[in-house]
């Protein structure tokens, strides 16, 4: 069984950050160990009080704890999302040389860079300076919206080409694959695979499309999880997409992915 390590938010209600990733991720053949960079109720959409985030110390410590144990020498996969301050960036950005030295073979790093969307931050936004500058050269898959897209690349994003072109500025800052979601495209919401050669492919569902809480969480997880069982990236992104999208589909509440309620989908990516 791969082995991967998830550096997201948590919550004790609901589906986004690593409690996406804890239910996706097993579901995928993947056993999954977790740093949690913020304890919440809910997500923020549910008008809950703010908490403290986790000491950059605190995981500092657990990294370099985690590079001691067999788990790490497993390590294939290391999942990045939602960062509650500027430090536990640096950190982990500081810390993956030693988690690639401690694995046996080589690690894929997704940089999901959590860090707004509608146009508006929810982070810090000096959170997305640390990742163009010390994140983005060490990953090797990216999953930005496409407010997430504009903000790293510096580009405008207004319809399919100019996110085109805006994620191969950020390919050409390291990562391999980007796989950007959420991108107007005349009168449709498409998502967009873009690889290194320069090949891109949009990716449209018939569904129609509406926002809902973790759902690029949950792309993200899927995307990288098919990944990692060997799938070309062009049907793991068309089968990412298309799953995200059915289970956005049946919400009756924008701010709650329907997640375990749906799991039988997340399953059946293992033998389609």
């Amino acid at each position: 069984m791969k082995q991967l390590l998830s550096l997201q938010s948590s919550v004790l209600h609901g589906y986004v950050g690593n409690e996406t990733a804890a239910l996706i991720y097993p579901l995928l053949d993947i056993a999954m160990a977790r740093i949690d960079t913020i304890h919440l109720a809910a997500h923020p959409g549910h008008l809950t009080q703010s908490a403290e985030p986790f000491s950059d110390q605190n995981i500092r410590r657990l990294l370099r704890n985690f590079c001691t144990l067999p788990a790490a020498k497993a390590l294939t996969a290391v999942h990045s999302g939602y960062f509650a301050t500027a430090e536990q960036a640096l950190v982990l950005s500081a810390t993956l040389p030693d988690l690639r030295k401690s694995a046996e073979g080589t690690i894929t790093y997704l940089l999901d860079p959590v860090l707004g969307d509608g146009g508006k931050f929810y982070v810090d936004a000096s959170i997305a300076d640390i990742m163009r500058e010390n994140l983005l050269p060490q990953a090797q898959i990216i999953t930005p919206n496409a407010f997430e897209l504009s903000i790293l690349s510096g580009k405008d994003i207004h319809d399919s080409q100019s996110a085109v072109e805006a994620a191969q500025s950020l390919l050409d800052m390291g990562p391999d694959v980007c796989l950007a979601t959420g991108i107007k495209d005349d009168d449709h919401i498409i998502d967009i695979l873009t690889l290194k050669d320069r090949r891109s492919y949009s990716i449209s569902n018939s569904i129609e499309a509406k926002s809902v809480s973790g759902a690029g969480d949950c792309l993200a997880a899927v995307f990288l999880g098919l990944c990692l069982s060997d799938i070309d990236p062009v049907l793991a992104a068309e089968r990412a997409s298309t799953t995200t999208h059915q289970i956005i589909a049946s919400a009756d509440d924008k701010r709650n992915m329907p997640l375990f309620a749906h799991r039988h989908l997340l399953s059946a990516l293992r033998e389609a």
